[in-house]
C-alpha cells in the first residue's frame, strides 16, 4: 500500500515538472516579416504568433508536422 502511494505521488510530481518545464521551453524557430513561428522544446507544440503588418499566409505545413499547433492572429486565438 505505501509502494503504491509513493508511486503514485512520483508519477503526479513528474507530471506537474513536466507541466512547469513547458511553459518556458518555447523558443524562436523563424520569422517571415508578418508571422514568428515558435515551438515548444519539450512538448513539440508549434505556435504562430501575428507580428502584424500586411497579409501574408501561414506555413500550414509547418505547422501540421506537429501533434498540436495554434496561431494567434488579428482575429483572435485558433487551433489547427
Amino acid at each position: 500500500m505505501i509502494a503504491l502511494s509513493f508511486t503514485r505521488l512520483w508519477v503526479r510530481m513528474n507530471m506537474a515538472f513536466h507541466w512547469l518545464r513547458s511553459l518556458f521551453a518555447w523558443r524562436q524557430q523563424h520569422f517571415t516579416g508578418v508571422w514568428y513561428y515558435s515551438e515548444n522544446a519539450v512538448t513539440g507544440e508549434r505556435r504562430a504568433i501575428w507580428a502584424g503588418g500586411c497579409y501574408q499566409p501561414l506555413d500550414m505545413d509547418w505547422l501540421l508536422a506537429a501533434p498540436r499547433a495554434h496561431y494567434i492572429g488579428p482575429n483572435g486565438f485558433k487551433r489547427v
